[in-house]
């Protein structure tokens, strides 16, 4: 053991007491080291642990005296942070210091910031530095912020297991600045058609929205010119004002707007010089009102922000899936800076707050209920896309839940406003205020049928097509019923279905259907599997026959694309209800029909009534 000499000064209640005395000091080996000649203490080694997780013996040791009840000052170290640091989100100097004073008479053992991104989830505990005497500083890392700036907070601990906070509660922050704000090109999509529109906002809190001064390079095109470029916002249900009438005129914070700029007049778009990002962070989150029914929603925040993370938050408040616009509508979650969507709001008016992504709050209900593909499930769902020429839609979807009602909740979902053209699966609930659904989610029961309309506003045929390759196998039905065309399809042998504009479609599930259907016609439903690939396995051509008449004469052949009679299938009397008719690929003449293209005819004949149906059938070997 090595012994010193020292003069000791301390501090009592604010007195200054001044010990002309020689006092024994020892020096041990600990995470700290000590400068005997000057009773200095320097940090080292394990140090930037949690102080609510630390191990007292871990930060034990140091700089003590053998005589310590004289020495021990009964504070806490004191932190005095020289000054709350600043900088440019958009164009930071990695290494930058934060820096701060922190003192105690028996020495500092333990000193750490605590930092992490305004947008980030767990903070990280990192050791401070000295740089001279009292003062402890930190260089600043890319991943500790992000656009909205740095939250942190320091601690501090002495010999005598002594430990302060500062702030004692909360976080200090810096917000990013940055000389000049520019719109970022990526969400916008030059054109001048429906489709080139996108949903834009502004994530800064700016003192002039005005559009005049925001997105002073359109205005210098000239007079507001519709062929140059447009910009809506949304007032409720399926209205809008257009620039630079009514709620067009300014741009606020939290909400979304359609902008369009032709490919003629591609401009930077600057939203002004020295913005500062919103003092918003985990403790102080952006507001947004929200109108019953339809609201447009801006990104609040310089950072991604996930949209089933606002609900989680939220849970509360009866607030839909968000949808985005990239030339269709789709369902969204991530929303980026400077980018707008839309989502639905059941119920009165209210106010949601804006959490930052992976922020939750206590009591938060996550919305995550499972689904299975295969029909025979409890909790089952089928997803449902349209197109139509360059245009799609995949919005629909119908299924099965046992927490589900067969009026509006969490899992059904709404067609957004038709802003300019649309194209939309909707399911008839004259009971909501919107009267369609564009997804239908019932409770969980045997039998179901659904009612929809195809509509788009251009015409041409729509296609319809789903994915059956999970529905499973056992003796669960759903069939496609065209009611326009008179067409049935098997689901889990066929994927798709063409039709018309304004068609309706009827959708039945549960276990022998058909039989139960009882249709006013009889009519053929699409033959499967189409095209045939393999000649040891049959073609079936399902026949639902009306209960109207107890005996139908039938008459089913194939033909060539020639007109040339193949096989005749079957010719006979049936009774009411399904039959299932089958063709194995074989000829009239016992050989195998050649790959190609067919027909087929089968003739209905129902007392004083006759129906026929034609279609096409493709064999590849």
């Amino acid at each position: 053991m090595k012994r010193t000499t020292c003069t000791v000064l301390t501090w009592i209640l604010g007195i200054h007491l001044l010990y002309a005395q020689s006092i024994q000091l020892q020096t041990v080996v600990s995470a700290a080291h000590t400068n005997a000649s000057n009773g200095t203490i320097n940090l080292s080694g394990n140090f930037g642990q949690s102080i609510a997780n630390s191990d007292a013996g871990a930060l034990s040791g140091g700089f003590y005296s053998s005589i310590s009840t004289l020495l021990q000052e009964n504070f806490a170290p004191n932190i005095n942070v020289l000054a709350e640091y600043q900088f440019s989100a958009f164009n930071i100097i990695q290494g930058d210091t934060i820096a701060a004073d922190i003192l105690d008479l028996d020495g500092v053992e333990y000193a750490a910031i605590w930092i992490r991104p305004i947008g980030g989830s767990a903070f990280d505990s990192i050791p401070l530095t000295i740089e001279s005497g009292d003062k402890f500083t930190y260089a600043l890392q890319s991943n500790d912020y992000d656009e909205m700036g740095i939250e942190y907070y320091f601690v501090a601990k002495d010999v005598t297991d002594r430990r302060r906070r500062h702030p004692t509660t909360g976080s200090l922050f810096a917000y990013g600045t940055s000389p000049q704000v520019t719109f970022p090109n990526t969400l916008i999509n030059l054109g001048s058609l429906a489709e080139d529109y996108r949903m834009i906002s502004v994530p800064y809190q700016i003192n002039q929205n005005e559009v005049a001064t925001l997105f002073s390079a359109l205005i210098d095109l000239g007079d507001y010119d519709k062929s140059k470029w447009r910009l809506f916002s949304h007032d409720g249900d399926n209205n809008f004002s257009e620039y630079p009438d009514g709620s067009a005129k300014n741009l606020n914070r939290g909400k979304g707007y359609w902008l369009l700029i032709s490919d003629k007049n591609n401009q930077t778009l600057e939203l002004g010089t020295n913005v500062t990002a919103s003092e918003n962070n985990q403790d102080n989150l952006f507001s947004i009102d929200l109108q019953s029914g339809w609201n447009m929603i801006g990104n609040p925040y310089t950072v991604p922000i996930s949209w089933e993370n606002v609900r989680t938050y939220n849970s509360a408040v009866n607030i839909g899936v968000i949808k985005l616009f990239e030339g269709d509508y789709a369902n969204g979650d991530e929303l980026l800076p400077f980018q707008g969507g839309i989502a639905y709001l059941e119920g009165a008016a209210t106010s949601i707050e804006i959490p930052f992504s992976g922020q939750t709050l206590s009591g938060g209900r996550l919305m995550h209920r499972p689904f299975e593909t295969t029909l025979s499930a409890k909790n089952w769902k089928v997803e449902f896309k349209i197109e139509q020429g360059s245009h799609s839609n995949s919005l629909g979807g119908i299924g099965m839940h046992t927490e589900a009602k067969n009026g509006k909740d969490y899992f059904d979902d709404h067609n957004p406003p038709r802003f300019l053209s649309y194209l939309e699966m909707n399911f008839a609930h004259p009971e909501h205020p919107l009267g369609f659904f564009s997804k239908d989610i019932v409770e969980s029961q045997s039998q179901y049928k659904w009612q929809l309309e195809l509509n788009s506003y251009e015409g041409g045929p729509i296609t319809l097509s789903w994915d059956n390759s999970g529905f499973g196998e056992h003796a669960v039905e759903m069939y496609l019923y065209d009611v326009q065309n008179q067409m049935m399809l098997d689901m889990r042998s066929s994927n798709k279905l063409t039709t018309g504009n304004n068609s309706n479609l009827e959708i039945y599930y549960g276990k022998d259907v058909l039989e139960q259907m009882g249709p006013d016609q009889s009519f053929v439903g699409a033959p499967y599997p189409n095209p045939m690939t393999n000649h040891s396995s049959s073609m079936v051509f399902p026949v639902i026959l009306t209960s109207q008449e107890a005996i139908h004469n039938v008459d089913a052949i194939i033909y060539s694309k020639e007109g040339r009679m193949i096989k005749q299938i079957y010719q006979g009397d049936l009774t009411s209800g399904l039959h299932k008719l089958n063709w194995n690929g074989i000829s009239e003449y016992g050989k195998e029909a050649p790959s190609g293209m067919y027909f087929y005819r089968i003739s209905i004949h129902s007392g004083n009534k006759q129906r026929q149906f034609t279609g096409k059938l493709i064999i590849s070997k």
